[in-house]
């Protein structure tokens, strides 16, 4: 895992302040090297062969140099095919990204090898791994950070579709923040400037679930360090640390503990006593999470309202010794276990009756509020419905607030249904990916995320819908055959939760009012008195918005 910039037929226009962005993702080594016309900067985190052998950048052959982020987890069985220089999985991805056959790759990845002037990239199918690309006066930018820009070609013009992006979903969809730079699609390879292909649908072996589970968590578990595993009191990490004891394999497990009502850390215990591992719980002081909140703000990459939670469990990390850790991102996006789906499944199934029916039924249900008429009119639309469940402020109150309204675009995954392509595009990819990146990255710890495995991605989209909202994540349970995930299966979802709302009422009261006063960098894209009347109503999420949008442009705007 890495960081890396590259300027094609250039030079940056301040190295020192690319180097800054990078440095914590890669504290182990650090490569930098004029090529042909061009120039290129690597920051290394040591996870796999940790010899100078696998240092960056590699030269590749013909003034070629490779700039890679990423783990290829299936490099032993690629290297068994031809002859290699190194150990490592590096030279494995460099080879792929040269013959174009980086579909066969197993993993998260982000690269890119050129000559100077021009070359090729790669990004992995669900864009675990960031790669941005910017151009200006003749000169082509690729950076693992988008904050890496400005320092590379001066770019740093606020793009109005990302603010409204921010303000509508919660985070940057389908943009960046600034103008002119693009977010390379996740699932793509090609020539730089040149012709772009998509990965296809990868090979992946008929296994059950169980199997595939098994199979998925043992090849995260190559590394030549040791791993921890983020345990929660949920499903997800659980079956991640069944899967870890069927395989023979071993890390420590690592739990937050805020106390209070949402404390998951008795459960995680049971949990890893069941399974057996070294278990390590770390008290969360909340004062003092609220009195290092500009930490959390210097790290985020793009501005977020999620993420913080990360941002502390990659710090815990940290400082426990370890740099990666196993993740249980993409359980409940992908295998249905979040509330949402059965919500607007339900709603769906209500598109036929009269809309004054419909809304006393989503009334008497719970339905938030602020969205029930939305709800209402979208009912004959999953991915509608979707993207309603994910909205901060609706499409009308984002043009209230800015003048605008951006409706990214949505990606279409095998399976075929909206609810996922939803999640995912909406969600999954631009706010709990990205921002894993960005705050695991800030502690020089590698997040792994074995749920987007090609081949449990497979068996996913392979579920109908009705089945995802009926049974969610209880075949997780079922497929490993365990009693004690089927009873944390049974109990309700708790999760980690901040009490950001109590202290955006206390310690973060003046970080909103800043926020929402004339002259506020925030005020210079947003009408601040218009946010104050829509932020006074709804959920803490509303508010909460504009605090990391007013924090992130103090900071890049």
């Amino acid at each position: 895992m890495c960081g890396f910039a590259v300027v094609l037929n250039g030079r940056p226009l301040d190295a020192a302040d690319v180097e800054s962005v990078l440095i914590r993702r890669g504290p182990d080594g650090r490569g930098e090297a004029a090529i042909g016309d061009g120039w290129g900067l690597h920051r290394r985190l040591a996870i796999i062969d940790l010899s100078e052998g696998s240092a960056q950048p590699m030269a590749l052959g013909d003034d070629v140099q490779l700039f890679y982020n990423g783990e290829v987890y299936n490099y032993e069985q690629l290297r068994s095919l031809g002859v290699f220089q190194t150990d490592g999985d590096t030279e494995v991805f460099g080879r792929a990204l040269l013959e174009g056959t980086v579909g066969d790759l197993r993993g998260m990845f982000a690269g890119v090898a050129t000559d100077g002037s021009t070359g090729r990239f790669a990004r992995d199918r669900f864009g675990i791994k960031p790669l941005y690309r910017s151009a200006t006066a003749g000169a082509v930018a690729i950076a693992s950070q988008l904050r890496c820009v400005p320092a590379l070609t001066g770019q740093r013009s606020i793009n109005a579709d990302a603010v409204a992006s921010v303000l509508r979903f919660g985070s940057v969809v389908g943009a960046t923040m600034f103008g002119g730079v693009e977010e390379i699609t996740p699932g793509t390879h090609g020539v730089i400037d040149g012709e772009v292909s998509t990965l296809g649908a990868p090979a992946v072996p008929q296994r059950t679930l169980g199997d595939s589970i098994r199979a998925a968590v043992g090849r995260h578990l190559v590394a030549d360090v040791p791993i921890a595993l983020l345990l929660s009191g949920g499903v997800d990490s659980a079956v991640l640390g069944r899967a870890i004891r069927d395989v023979g394999g071993d890390a420590t497990a690592i739990t937050l503990s805020p106390g209070g009502e949402v404390d998951e850390s008795a459960r995680a215990r049971r949990t890893a006593k069941e399974f057996g591992f070294a278990h390590r719980v770390v008290e969360v002081r909340l004062p003092e999470v609220v009195a290092d909140i500009d930490a959390f703000f210097d790290a985020a990459d793009q501005p977020s309202i999620d993420g913080l939670n990360t941002f502390l469990v990659s710090r815990a990390v940290h400082d426990a010794g370890f740099s990666v850790a196993l993740s249980g991102l993409g359980g409940d996006e992908l295998f249905g276990g979040y509330s949402s789906f059965r919500r607007a499944w339900a709603t769906h199934q209500l598109r036929h009756l009269p809309a004054p029916a419909v809304r006393r039924l989503l009334s008497a249900a719970g339905a938030p509020p602020h969205k029930l008429d939305r709800w209402v009119e979208h009912r004959g639309d999953l991915g509608a419905l979707a993207a309603i469940s994910r909205e901060v402020f609706s499409p009308a109150e984002v043009r209230r607030l800015c003048g605008t309204m951006w409706d990214p675009p949505v990606r279409s995954l095998p399976g075929g249904d909206p609810l996922i392509d939803a999640e995912v595009s909406l969600y999954m990819t631009p706010t709990l990916l990205r921002d894993s990146d960005a705050h695991s990255m800030a502690h020089s710890v590698e997040l792994r995320v074995p749920f987007l495995d090609d081949e449990l991605v497979a068996h996913a989209t392979r579920r109908s819908t009705f089945d995802r909202a009926r049974r969610g994540k209880r075949v997780l349970a079922e497929a490993l055959d365990d009693d004690h995930l089927r009873r944390l299966a049974a109990e309700p979802k708790t999760g980690f939760r901040l009490p950001i709302d109590e202290w955006l009422r206390a310690d973060l009261g003046d970080r909103l009012d800043a926020a929402l006063s004339h002259g506020s960098p925030l005020s210079a894209v947003v009408d601040v008195d218009e946010a104050r009347l829509l932020g006074a109503n709804g959920p803490w999420s509303r508010q909460w918005v504009f605090v990391v949008l007013n924090e992130w442009l103090v900071r890049h705007g």
